[in-house]
């Protein structure tokens, strides 16, 4: 897995200097870890980090490298804290963009051969990193019984989709089409995203897009990017959480969600604020 990385890393540090700019825009996976982008005065160098720096492979060698920066942006305003006070790193906060999902309604069949009951209150988990699985199992476990709630999980993993396999009142999917994903997130009433870390999540902006509203931990990451209450839910223990769940409703779409979804994080919003960032980095 690491020699593309490490042959477009190669590449890249061979044609830089015919450029203003070069942006790694997922440097802390393509870069090579232990070989600096060395300052020149008329080449800028800009990464973007996405992922929990302190849990990645040689995280202070990671830090020194990001000194030799000229430029680096961040993906929620908890990261630029935390490198600015730990580190006395300067970063630049711009949120991750997104573009309205483009499909074919066709609901999905589940992995039993069921569809979409639409009289339950269906809740929509999908993904896996970050995911905070054992709050998954905890919610799920305490309603087993409620036949009114169905939860559907979507990308989750291998043990996961064990773990749940006998569960009536879960419904598990195989690889799903854009079609079928959309169709799905579209046709529930709540996403639910259990996360121990965040920052843009695509998972989170899907289920705004869409009007969907959703269940989130009350994180910096999350803040950043959802909806403020009450167009979504937040919750802060998993005894808040149970007791918001189970007052729940079915939900009726009203596009309060999409209308700020599309505000905040449009593509054509978020590449003006980089390209902003460009012009400021070049007159430094």
């Amino acid at each position: 897995m690491r020699i593309p990385f490490t042959f477009l890393d190669i590449h890249t540090r061979l044609l830089r200097h015919k450029y203003n700019i070069t942006h790694l825009f997922y440097g802390e996976i393509t870069m090579l870890f232990f070989l600096p982008y060395f300052k020149r005065k008329k080449h800028k160098t800009i990464i973007t980090i996405h992922l929990d720096i302190e849990k990645r492979r040689c995280p202070k060698l990671f830090i020194w490298l990001l000194k030799f920066f000229d430029g680096i942006i961040v993906l929620s305003s908890r990261q630029q804290k935390y490198l600015e006070t730990k580190y006395n790193i300067r970063s630049t906060f711009i949120p991750h963009g997104f573009s309205q999902p483009q499909f074919e309604e066709c609901l999905p069949y589940d992995k039993r051969g069921y569809k979409l009951n639409e009289s339950k209150i269906n809740i929509l988990t999908v993904g896996n990193n970050y995911r905070d699985f054992d709050t998954l199992k905890y919610v799920i476990n305490r309603f087993k019984d409620n036949s009114n709630y169905q939860f559907h999980l979507v990308g989750v993993p291998r043990e996961i989709n064990i773990y749940f396999s006998e569960y009536k009142n879960v419904s598990l999917y195989s690889r799903l089409s854009n079609n079928e994903f959309y169709s799905l997130i579209s046709v529930c009433d709540y996403g639910f995203l259990p996360l121990t870390f965040a920052t843009a999540n695509n998972t989170l902006l899907e289920y705004q897009y869409l009007d969907l509203p959703s269940i989130l931990p009350n994180i910096h990451g999350v803040m950043d990017y959802a909806a403020p209450a009450p167009l979504n839910l937040f919750y802060s223990n998993r005894a808040e959480l149970c007791e918001m769940i189970s007052s729940l409703t079915k939900t009726v779409k009203n596009n309060l969600i999409s209308d700020f979804a599309k505000a905040h994080f449009n593509w054509d919003i978020i590449y003006d604020a980089i390209e902003d960032y460009y012009r400021n980095i070049i007159k430094e």
